[in-house]
């Protein structure tokens, strides 16, 4: 389900936001769904065959779905992992917090190879992206460095990712996140129930619960103080 700050963030950006969406770990389609559903073009990618199966099957026009597992390198070998009985927790990252985490007890891996946004933006012929929204269970640092081309030369305007308990066995930090996109000139901040907290990064933020953290490029102004937290809380 997409919670309720998430859907605030998703209906600023669709009425701001004129490029396509994208969604990395679509799952079975809340969030694109969401977009779609708002009469906007979004691309889907979810890596699980299960989950996809649901998630082209409910899709809705303007939804185009793709079964891929993204990454930082196109077309390197990579395992998924995932539990059938609890599809929602998939991973590129290891399986240790499929099963310390989320109590999965049949693990099963399946290898693919990934695909880098670079790659599935230029085979897709997309040259700008209005909202990037990733959830990959502690692969989301690696699938937006795969992004490195559209990063640095027609930067996504708003970039959702997630930062939790998984992230320790990516061994990714908060940091990592900061330290790509800040100097690229996104604002980024800890997505609340009022909205995005923007500040710089301080080592007390690493605290691996996250979840969803907001960056927002400076070429968006407006966005920017459409979302922010102290302009919402009211």
């Amino acid at each position: 389900m997409v919670g309720k700050a998430e859907d605030m963030i998703l209906a600023k950006a669709v009425d701001a936001l004129k490029d396509p969406f994208v969604d990395v770990g679509a799952h079975i389609g809340s969030w694109c769904s969401a977009v779609a559903g708002r009469g906007r073009e979004v691309y889907a990618i979810e890596a699980v065959e299960d989950n996809f199966d649901i998630l082209e099957k409910t899709a809705l026009p303007g939804c185009h779905c793709f079964h891929h597992v993204m990454g930082a390198i196109d077309g390197k070998r990579t395992q998924v992992c995932y539990d059938a009985h609890k599809p929602y927790a998939a991973t590129a990252v290891g399986s240790e917090y499929l099963t310390s985490f989320h109590g999965c007890k049949e693990v099963e891996t399946h290898d693919m190879y990934a695909v880098s946004g670079d790659a599935f933006c230029l085979y897709h012929r997309i040259s700008k992206i209005g909202m990037l929204k990733i959830d990959c269970e502690g692969g989301d640092y690696h699938v937006l460095s795969g992004f490195h081309d559209m990063l640095h030369i027609n930067p996504p305007s708003v970039i959702q990712f997630e930062y939790g308990q998984i992230c320790i066995e990516a061994h990714v930090f908060l940091k990592d996140f900061y330290d790509l996109l800040t100097p690229l000139g996104y604002k980024i901040g800890l997505l609340d129930y009022y909205g995005v907290e923007f500040k710089d990064y301080d080592w007390a933020d690493e605290d691996f619960l996250g979840p969803n953290y907001i960056a927002v490029h400076e070429s968006e102004p407006d966005f920017i103080e459409e979302v922010r937290r102290e302009n919402n809380k009211h």
